[in-house]
């Protein structure tokens, strides 16, 4: 039996200045994952604040819980929750609660050779109860299928790793609506535990509350 493995990352990235100039902000995510060989837990969060001396310019924030079961070595089946607010979209809270089939493209061990053996690519669709609270805006909710598709790829002596997952909310009422998220960057092993990174989120919602754009681009040290 394969051994339960686990791994996880945080990070916390802050700025306050004063005088002539006055901000402040904070941003930090976590992550976390068990794996053995027929299951598997993955739990994420991230948060993004700032403002300045005319007030708050950024809020938002999110969570993630999925559950896999491998059913083989390569397909499983997973049930996944995504949780999400934003001030600046008007989002009290976005919901997607969705399970489906998954596949384990590319698993660590399956290439030889130090830049490719722990690289890790995963897949996924499926359905999804998808839900959007918003403060001012009729609230909207709608069957949806689920896509999905990450990379982890440690391609440096564990020094350097690139980095990549985005999922699509396609509505199945109305193929108009639709959301997508996605994170993309590379983290950096300073010494240690110790670690830093660069990454870029984007956002696409394609019915927005009313006065609001439908991307958001956020880039970001950590």
């Amino acid at each position: 039996f394969k051994p339960i493995t686990y791994k996880g990352n945080a990070n916390l990235a802050a700025s306050v200045s004063d005088g002539n100039t006055r901000t402040k902000s904070v941003s930090g995510m976590v992550g976390f994952e068990a794996r053995s060989e027929r299951q598997r837990l993955t739990a994420s969060a991230a948060t993004n604040y700032a403002k300045d001396e005319d007030g708050l310019t950024v809020r938002n924030s999110n969570a993630r819980l999925k559950y896999d079961y491998f059913i083989t070595k390569r397909l499983y089946w997973f049930a996944s929750a995504f949780l999400e607010g934003d001030y600046f979209q008007d989002l009290k809270l976005r919901t997607a609660l969705s399970t489906g089939p998954g596949c384990q493209i590319i698993d660590r061990g399956d290439f030889e050779g130090e830049s490719l053996s722990k690289l890790e690519v995963f897949g996924e669709a499926g359905v999804s109860y998808f839900n959007e609270d918003f403060r001012h805006t009729e609230d909207n909710s709608y069957m949806s299928g689920r896509w999905a598709l990450k990379i982890d790829w440690p391609f440096w002596t564990d020094r350097v790793t690139f980095f990549h997952f985005h999922e699509g909310y396609p509505s199945l009422e109305d193929l108009k609506d639709f959301y997508v998220t996605s994170a993309t960057g590379f983290r950096f092993n300073l010494t240690g535990n110790f670690n830093a990174g660069v990454q870029v989120n984007y956002r696409y919602d394609s019915t927005p509350s009313d006065g609001n754009q439908r991307g958001d681009t956020l880039f970001g040290a950590l």
